[in-house]
């Protein structure tokens, strides 16, 4: 058996386990980092029985400061003082408010946050500040900044005391009383709350949690309602609370519509006022309308938020300081809400392209934000499933889990390295351009194996390069929680998109090359192909037994879809190893599209046509029939039909030419490619 390091101590973003980074809670004294405000009162005594009366009429926001408030915004001093005087570096008290969650108004009041970016070639670009000429050097200023290892300490108290004052929240009917939560009851509001903290964020790290969180209390800049709507729409399909939440009692698909609808009619007063509350929100909206069957409105939404990112300067490595740009100011707070926002837009970019088969939006050299997260707070923080105390789970099956480390700093970083792969992956082989050149004279095929062969060694080194304490084999280690199971299955997916292109029978990439060569190159991919879905099928597997399909992240669900069509596509159906597993894989996928993930409607219509072509499969396999309980078994009626066998699948599941053209749906598998019509 192999062994594996207890909890680590280690320095989560140089991965070096020996330099040991405490996280300090306790030993530094306090500071007024909070911004603590008074409290604004809100609609917050609705006592709705339906999602359809549970969102209020508010009017939008329209200040920077206290967004879900039309009040002034009053200051008042902090009830906990966090991290005033460290001995690392000796800072004067005059940069106490690099912490303060009190961003400096621009010039314009009617752009957004006040600080918009303008490179040099522009027109509006300063040319007396060349602070934003550079990403790689910065202007040395006069200025006392704190060290890196003080805002560390200072951020990682701060997450720990706001931490602190969201547990007070359960307790304390005065504050949430004056909490605006849209018009959403409080019980509610925090239920979807937590359902995000415990899965969706942990995925990208996109919400920073500490700042949003008091934001929300104290009327701060770091959420509106439009990004209160995007997390309650999120978590909606997390929630086992149906009567609730669905507008339709009978359709799945209706859950938490009505805060997407809301999320909608709000927009309109955000669309040209870019803040980071709404890149926030654009970005989370987007990530849950795919896996959702709204591929399109995602795709665009993300899109709006790519741009806006932009826009505010998130894609520059900006340091702390008082004075960034005329009139406008970074705290530590700031810093560490970009860089959050640029990282977590660049690995959900990636994770959508190969979902829809479409070319990254967020190009390698797009920025040069630095990946170091300061707040690792919730690296060594304890995970635990999410249960709800209200509701009855869909599947109360699911053992009792011990609590462990979430490591969320760490799994992050793990995901992003492989993000950055998977670009040069979809670059390689999955785009027009990479067809054209298949196809050219001047471009012979062994570039491509020359790709695959560097792709290859970076897969390598990313698995070696996996934390002793994110490494997972699955029937010798627990179980982890679900964000560090993502990477692993999202590795196996990679290692067959890289060798997808090299095995098709006959049609090979390779079709310059001695027959000898181009079968033994086919037989190779088609082994590694073969090794990587049986490893999905491990992963998922282990997943399912410990926490249930139901609210697994899309990533898993696309692992899984490709290693069936790996299984289907290449292997000969009459070992009894193979059937077993392609049965698992479609009970699992029918529980994906039961759960979160709406968008595998149509690439599971598509893959029950070909597995009914394989008469080895039909013979073993039942596919109609859906266990369970009676839900299930309406959910799956909407998704076929009764007594349907879906839609004929007329050819190959790969191009002729041996790639994969960047149509596709679900990254590898479009109706127009197979050649079926819905």
């Amino acid at each position: 058996m192999r062994q594996k390091d207890q909890t680590p101590s280690h320095d989560l973003n140089h991965g070096n386990p020996s330099q040991a980074q405490a996280l300090p809670m306790q030993q530094y004294p306090i500071d007024d980092v909070g911004s603590s405000r008074a409290f604004t009162p809100a609609n917050s005594s609705h006592p709705p029985t339906s999602v359809r009366s549970l969102l209020s009429e508010d009017t939008p926001p329209s200040s920077h400061r206290g967004p879900l408030s039309q009040s002034p915004v009053l200051t008042s001093s902090a009830a906990a003082a966090v991290l005033a005087s460290l001995d690392r570096g000796a800072e004067p008290n005059t940069e106490s408010h690099l912490l303060s969650p009190e961003p400096t108004q621009g010039s314009d009041e009617n752009e957004g946050d006040g600080f918009q970016l303008y490179g040099a070639t522009s027109l509006l670009h300063d040319q007396s500040s060349r602070t934003f000429l550079s990403t790689g050097q910065r202007e040395e200023t006069q200025e006392c900044v704190p060290s890196k290892d003080a805002i560390r300490d200072r951020l990682v108290s701060y997450a720990a005391l706001r931490r602190q004052e969201e547990v007070a929240l359960y307790s304390s009917p005065s504050i949430t009383s004056k909490i605006d939560f849209d018009g959403v009851p409080m019980d509610t509001a925090l239920h979807l709350l937590d359902l995000h903290w415990n899965r969706q964020h942990l995925s990208y790290l996109l919400t920073y949690r500490p700042a949003i969180m008091d934001s929300l209390i104290h009327n701060g800049p770091y959420v509106n309602k439009l990004l209160l709507n995007a997390i309650y729409f999120q978590s909606s399909l997390y929630s086992d609370r149906t009567s609730l939440l669905r507008q339709d009692p009978h359709d799945p698909q209706t859950m938490g519509m009505a805060f997407y609808e809301r999320f909608k009619s709000l927009l309109v007063d955000h669309i040209d006022k870019p803040t980071i509350p709404t890149v926030v929100a654009l970005l989370t909206c987007g990530a849950c309308l795919v896996p959702r069957g709204k591929q399109s409105a995602g795709w665009v939404f993300c899109g709006i938020a790519y741009r806006m990112m932009t826009d505010l300067g998130c894609h520059l490595d900006i340091e702390p300081t008082s004075q960034t740009g005329k009139g406008f100011k970074l705290t530590a707070i700031d810093v560490e809400m970009r860089k959050r926002i640029y990282w977590a837009a660049y690995v959900g970019d990636k994770l959508q392209s190969l979902f829809l088969g479409r070319p990254p939006a967020i190009p390698e050299t797009a920025g040069g934000v630095s990946e170091e997260l300061l707040d690792t707070y919730e690296e060594m923080e304890e995970w635990r499933p999410y249960v709800d105390p209200e509701a009855r789970p869909f599947d109360s099956s699911a053992p009792a889990y011990r609590g462990r480390p979430c490591y969320a700093i760490s799994t992050f970083r793990c995901l992003l390295q492989l993000c950055r792969v998977i670009s040069r992956i979809i670059d390689a082989f999955y785009t027009t351009d990479s067809t054209e050149r298949s196809k050219s004279p001047e471009s012979p095929n062994t570039s491509l194996v020359q790709k695959r062969q560097d792709i290859r060694e970076r897969l390598r080194q990313f698995k070696d390069g996996i934390p002793a304490w994110l490494q997972f084999e699955p029937g010798v280690d627990p179980t982890p929680p679900p964000h560090q199971i993502t990477p692993h299955a999202l590795y196996w997916a990679s290692v067959i998109l890289t060798e997808l292109p090299f095995t098709n029978r006959g049609r090979s990439t390779l079709a310059h090359d001695s027959n000898s060569f181009q079968s033994s190159a086919q037989d190779e991919s088609r082994k590694k192909c073969i090794e990587a879905a049986l490893h999905i099928w491990k992963l998922v597997e282990a997943y399912k037994k410990t926490f249930t399909l139901r609210r697994a992240q899309y990533g898993i669900s696309y692992a899984t879809y490709c290693a069936v069509l790996a299984i289907l596509e290449h292997t000969d159906q009459n070992c009894d190893e193979y059937i077993e597993c392609i049965r698992f894989f479609w009970q699992a996928l029918l529980e994906f599209q039961r759960g979160c993930n709406y968008g595998l409607k149509r690439p599971l219509r598509l893959l029950k046509s070909l597995m009914s072509r394989i008469e080895r499969v039909t013979k073993n396999i039942n596919m109609d029939a859906t266990v369970v309980t009676k839900s299930f078994q309406a959910d799956m009626a909407s998704l076929f039909g009764t007594g349907q066998t879906g839609d004929a699948w007329n050819g190959p599941w790969v191009a002729q030419d041996g790639l994969v053209a960047d149509n596709t749906l679900f990254g590898i598998a479009d109706d127009s490619l197979l050649g079926a019509y819905m």
